[in-house]
């Protein structure tokens, strides 16, 4: 058997075979925390969140959050956004964290693997409060020409 070149394999057939999860907004709960140190040894937090509702319920996703002197201020929005406090150091616990609700933004990033291959990752790149997302505006009201009355 020969396997094809994939070159041309689009990021929406992807998005459209369900490898990828497709760019937008999601509500979604953290249902996995656990801590890790990155090759670099750099301290993290990596959540996996699964999607609430919608067409991709079910799927999950990650993000990390970095506790470096760089990263702090991206990991308190963060902690902040999904109301964990950030006042005073505490020990991670990871049941602290799971259940809660959040709204994430997933972005594609494309780039190259290690075997310079192309590649599109689906990056978590925004979180909110659950119901800080602005809602889409109402359409406005016209008139009906089929109502008879």
């Amino acid at each position: 058997m020969i396997i094809p070149s994939m070159r041309d394999v689009e990021v929406a057939d992807l998005e459209q075979m369900g490898t990828i999860m497709p760019e937008g907004w999601y509500t979604a709960t953290i249902s996995e925390a656990e801590e890790g140190v990155s090759q670099n040894g750099k301290p993290f937090i990596q959540f996996m969140f699964t999607v609430a509702n919608g067409p991709q319920q079910g799927r999950k996703i990650r993000d990390r959050v970095f506790f470096t002197r760089e990263a702090m201020p991206i990991a308190k929005a963060k902690l902040t956004t999904i109301g964990y406090s950030t006042d005073q150091e505490r020990q991670f616990q990871p049941g602290d964290f799971v259940g809660r609700g959040v709204s994430i933004k997933v972005e594609h990033e494309q780039g190259t693997n290690q075997q310079g291959l192309p590649r599109t990752w689906a990056n978590v790149t925004v979180w909110k409060r659950v119901g800080d997302m602005q809602a889409p505006a109402a359409p406005t009201a016209g008139i009906d020409e089929d109502i008879p009355f």
